[in-house]
């Protein structure tokens, strides 16, 4: 149950304040009783760090009585109290890293480290992974005030990344004898499963075991360097040489857990080293070599998909900061052969030819038609586990291909025909939805990061991607809605036959029908697409505005998906200055002039009172959206008699946001 609740406690964000009084009134009764068993602490401390994580400054009225009973933890040496004082050095970094903590907690961070290091003293592996952790955490929330703990804690990395990971026998008797002599010499607890491989593998009859400790403590050093790299990057940036080569290293580590983390620490790497040496300076480019050379013999080798998709990620986000710093890193990594190296990755992957994907559907690609349309000898695909997985990988490309396309411009559009016809066969209706979904997304972020010269593709894809409007998933749905409003807007003319029936088949999305919030949120921003595209050209049609604009109104505000706010609000600011526009709309002007109040004062009511989610990253509108609304709200005033009756309507903390945003104080997280 307490793992349920966890789970639980990491999806609530801001709505989880209720529910910690009640979670550390029964943590304390575990806590403060010495009866209670080791493992209920630490399922118990488990929640804790969810909740702490999520609720932020919720937890901080509780902080009197909760440290004190975490401090009891972290001093425990008993072997049996080592797995929940590992689990206090989790809520001890949640605590600090969470929202408004690290003001909360500055008195005890000091006293958290030292905790932290205590535990690296004991031979328990679990405490040092837990230690990373929490130093991860930390570096997360000082940023550059973490140097002078720095020192120590990538020393202790860089010993953790060493560790011996395992014992190579000459034969099964040997092991057997071992095990009969119960692993004496072992550095991890007897809880700790092994993990096995004597397939042979290249190495004839050996067995090769892999102390499943030894593997999470690799993997949580690894993740505490990308942090070191991503938060504090002034203060590691002088220590990258030292950690390229083990790095290296552990992406190609015999388990999937570490070099996972290792292809996001190796780009956290390429990054902090492409701000200390931006190009036309040469030096940051063989920590990027290290990244992206990763990542291809990860896609070339690797055979588990998990670790694959991360360096997939990681080299978009590399070549991303490479196109942003300029100065000539571009053609270094085209010369380098990586642009093109991992374009051919993508397609492998999305063909189906990848090694992490042997044996998924090599039989039924060959059979699917080029433009989705399945052969007679098709069956339909199970969402069953290994579909999932297969999904994975795909997304992995979700995020590459379109960071290479924005590299390359236009001229990346002929680059894009083999891709575009693999992405379009994986949207067949026999694939399940994740993978529908995952390749209308990749094929629109292409389409946006191509421009105009990607139209064509357009009206290939534009109505299976309608279609799919009436799928049994949400998830499905709202990736649909959000595809298809950006597929019009970048169509232009091309699609200006195919705008009135998108509109349409936005409608029941747009409704009340539609339960599921950010479905409505991204259909009401891909219809202030469709109203604005080609100069809104739609927004003067009498045919397609009034039902459309109404239906987006009454969707509207964003509730969930803020990434919608600009396209949703943005559009609707410029529509309703446009002078072309004004007749046509003029009956909705009022309405959404309410909204735009709305929208301004509740964005200055998050500031006040703390913006939701951990960091609040996902859930506020962007100052430069709420530039435009003031602006688009003070002409629509001036314009309109309705309009600036809903001005005089306002109350006196409306009028102060506003006065607030049109002086430039628009607070952001």
């Amino acid at each position: 149950m307490m793992y349920a609740m966890d789970s639980w406690l990491e999806q609530l964000d801001d709505e989880v304040a209720p529910y910690v009084e009640p979670l550390l009134q029964i943590s304390y009764i575990a806590l403060d009783s010495p009866d209670a068993r080791p493992q209920v602490k630490e399922m118990l401390l488990s929640a804790c760090a969810s909740a702490a994580a999520a609720a932020g400054q919720a937890m901080h009225p509780h902080l009197p009585s909760l440290l004190p009973r975490l401090e009891r933890c972290l001093v425990a040496t008993d072997d049996k109290h080592l797995r929940p004082r590992a689990r206090a050095l989790e809520v001890l970094g949640m605590l600090v890293s969470a929202r408004g903590g690290k003001d909360a907690m500055a008195p005890h961070i000091s006293a958290a480290m030292a905790a932290a290091d205590s535990g690296f003293e004991l031979d328990y592996g679990e405490l040092r992974e837990y230690g990373h952790g929490m130093y991860a955490e930390v570096a997360e929330a000082l940023c550059e005030s973490f140097a002078p703990y720095l020192p120590a804690c990538l020393d202790k990395a860089l010993a953790s990344l060493r560790l011996d990971d395992g014992v190579l026998y000459d034969s099964d008797e040997e092991e057997h004898e071992r095990a009969a002599r119960g692993g004496e010499g072992s550095d991890v607890d007897d809880e700790d499963d092994d993990l096995s491989d004597s397939d042979g593998d290249g190495r004839g009859n050996n067995n090769y075991s892999i102390f499943s400790g030894v593997v999470e403590e690799k993997a949580a050093a690894c993740k505490a360097i990308a942090s070191y790299a991503h938060h504090c990057p002034d203060a590691f940036k002088g220590h990258i040489g030292q950690f390229l080569d083990p790095m290296g290293g552990m992406a190609d580590y015999m388990h999937e857990m570490v070099r996972s983390q290792a292809h996001h620490a190796l780009a956290r790497m390429a990054q902090c080293a492409l701000k200390a040496a931006p190009p036309p300076s040469t030096e940051a480019f063989p920590v990027v070599d290290a990244c992206l050379n990763a990542t291809q013999r990860a896609a070339a080798e690797d055979d588990d998909r998990d670790a694959v998709g991360a360096a997939m990620e990681s080299a978009a986000e590399v070549v991303k900061s490479v196109a942003a710093a300029a100065g000539g890193g571009i053609k270094h990594i085209a010369d380098a052969g990586h642009l093109k190296g991992l374009s051919d990755h993508c397609l492998a992957i999305l063909e189906g030819r990848a090694p992490c994907q042997e044996g998924d559907d090599t039989e039924q690609w060959h059979d699917d038609g080029v433009n989705g349309q399945g052969g007679p000898g098709d069956e339909e695909e199970e969402e069953d586990e290994e579909a999932e997985l297969g999904q994975i990988v795909l997304e992995g490309v979700a995020e590459l291909l379109p960071a290479l396309a924005a590299v390359g411009g236009a001229e990346f559009a002929p680059h894009f025909q083999p891709h575009f016809a693999a992405l379009m066969k994986r949207t067949h209706t026999n694939r399940p939805e994740g993978q529908r979904s995952v390749s209308y997304a990749t094929i629109v972020e292409v389409i946006r990061a191509i421009g105009p010269a990607a139209s064509a593709v357009i009206p290939l894809a534009l109505p299976g991607c309608c279609a799919e409007f009436t799928a049994e998933s949400a998830g499905l749905r709202r990736n649909a809605a959000y595809c298809a409003g950006v597929m019009v807007e970048v169509g232009g003319s091309i699609v200006s036959g195919a705008r009135r029936d998108v509109a349409a088949a936005l409608l029941p999305l747009l409704s009340a029908e539609e339960t599921d919030r950010g479905v409505r949120d991204n259909a009401a921003g891909a219809a202030v697409r469709v109203l604005s595209a080609e100069n809104f050209a739609s927004a003067r049609d009498a045919s397609i505005a009034p039902a459309t604009l109404a239906a987006a109104l009454a969707a509207l505000p964003i509730a969930e998906d803020f990434e919608e706010a600009a396209s949703a609000y943005g559009g609707l600011a410029g529509m309703f200055v446009d002078p072309g526009c004004a007749q046509t709309l003029a009956q909705w002007a009022p309405a959404t002039a309410r909204l735009f109040v709305y929208v301004v004062a509740d964005e200055r009511d998050k500031a006040s009172r703390g913006w939701p989610g951990r960091d609040g990253a996902s859930k506020y509108v962007k100052a430069e959206t709420i530039a435009r609304i003031v602006a688009a709200f003070d002409a629509m005033c001036a314009a309109d008699a309705q309009c600036a009756a809903v001005a005089e309507e306002m109350t006196i903390g409306q009028m102060s946001a506003f006065a607030e945003a049109r002086a430039g104080n628009i607070p952001q997280p």
